[in-house]
């Protein structure tokens, strides 16, 4: 819908409201088991068909490492931390 303005155009500065999944494992899982997985996955990641397929989808298939990943959920959970504390919500 090219007649639309994006959320930044309509005035709201930095909006990042995209969505991301991820394989996780649980806390303890020894450092090599999780590197393995991650170069398991990030070789799938990277296969054309695999793109192909997320991209039918309206998805990117990207792989970033353990750490990263890591450093972007603590961001994540930071920013998201404020915006449900700022709308006052609470959890059920």
């Amino acid at each position: 819908m090219p007649q639309l303005q994006t959320v930044e155009e309509g005035g709201v500065k930095g909006y990042d409201g995209s969505s991301w999944q991820a394989v996780v494992m649980p806390a303890g899982t020894p450092r090599e088991i999780v590197a393995r997985v991650y170069r398991e996955l990030a070789t799938m990641l990277k296969a054309p068909e695999t793109r192909e397929r997320f991209l039918a989808q309206g998805a990117l298939a990207s792989g970033i490492p353990p750490d990263e990943f890591a450093a972007f959920v603590r961001r994540e959970v930071e920013k998201w931390g404020k915006v449900a504390k700022a709308a006052n919500v609470k959890v059920d």
